[in-house]
């Protein structure tokens, strides 16, 4: 008896979980594409009229200004339903859904409106309060902090405050650093990681020849004395320092971080990348986006030389 308890509790549930995937399918290919082609020019992410979200199964549930938009299993207390079969309410407005339309979102009130938890995982733009919560505790909001310098067992290897974070999250992991990078490692590491693009071979023989160089270049490490290390340390780290301000300096060093801007801009131009190269503040960025090539620096007499029209770029 206990078996056949088992044996069909286990069937009800593979019922179950199947007929949860045919669900989350029809939702898939016939709901979401209706609702995305019907309602959400006026209820999506960029524009919610009447408070009216329908882009995920929470903002549908809570509605907007009239309530809920949807009861599941009940097509009658369903005001989504009441919109579309044009019964008092009259959406969308441009015309009346077709009668198979209309029994599509039906049906899926009816199953119990479901939505994948993977298609409502994240934050629904426009639901303000979700988003405050969710930046409550994002790093991006946090007030700026400086936390206390971690002290290392390896104080050897800690030559700033940055090396000590490291050092300490080695040891708490139980890992060995790897050692001192050759200077021909060095160099393809800072340039592949600042511009993109790999050194020069001229640009790697200039630079070893430079970190190789200095006050002890001849003597052998294990036998210099403390204050003949501590030159030679302190000449690599000026020349490698060198290196790094000439490859800030370099415009591919902006024309690779630009990138990231133009991202979020959904918009290029040559002005893009220059500001980048030319270390400007980020109100400018805005500026050259939105005037394209017509942005270029100017004095100010003669910007009364300008049609009215323009003057507001300068």
């Amino acid at each position: 008896m206990v078996g056949l308890c088992a044996a069909l509790a286990a069937t009800t549930n593979a019922a179950d979980a199947d007929g949860h995937r045919d669900a989350e399918a029809f939702f898939e290919n016939q709901v979401r594409p209706l609702l995305a082609r019907h309602c959400q020019e006026c209820h999506g992410a960029d524009k919610q009229e009447s408070g009216l979200t329908l882009t995920s199964r929470v903002a549908v549930l809570k509605g907007g200004f009239g309530g809920p938009a949807v009861v599941p299993g009940d097509t009658d207390e369903s005001l989504l339903i009441e919109a579309v079969r044009y019964d008092g309410l009259e959406m969308p407005p441009k015309g009346q859904l077709a009668a198979s339309e209309v029994a599509i979102l039906e049906q899926w009130v009816r199953d119990g409106a479901v939505w994948p938890e993977s298609a409502a995982a994240g934050v629904a733009l426009g639901d303000q309060e979700a988003i405050f919560a969710a930046a409550a505790d994002h790093w991006a909001f946090l007030p700026v902090v400086k936390p206390a310098v971690p002290s290392v067992e390896q104080r050897h290897l800690v030559r700033n405050e940055v090396d000590a974070f490291l050092v300490a999250r080695q040891e708490a992991a139980g890992l060995e650093p790897l050692g001192l990078a050759d200077p021909r490692t060095l160099i393809r590491r800072l340039s592949v990681d600042l511009t993109g693009l790999p050194p020069t071979a001229a640009e790697t023989a200039s630079f070893v020849a430079a970190y190789r160089a200095g006050p002890y270049a001849e003597g052998e490490p294990q036998k210099m004395t403390r204050q003949q290390r501590v030159a030679t340390v302190r000449h690599r780290d000026r020349v490698y320092a060198e290196l790094v301000e000439r490859l800030l300096a370099s415009p591919r060093y902006g024309e690779r971080w630009a990138r990231h801007w133009l991202d979020v801009a959904r918009y290029a131009d040559t002005q893009d990348f220059l500001a980048a190269g030319q270390d400007r503040s980020y109100p400018s960025f805005p500026t050259t986006s939105l005037c394209g090539c017509n942005w270029l620096p100017m004095p100010t007499v003669m910007i009364h030389k300008l049609p009215t029209s323009q003057r507001w770029v300068y």
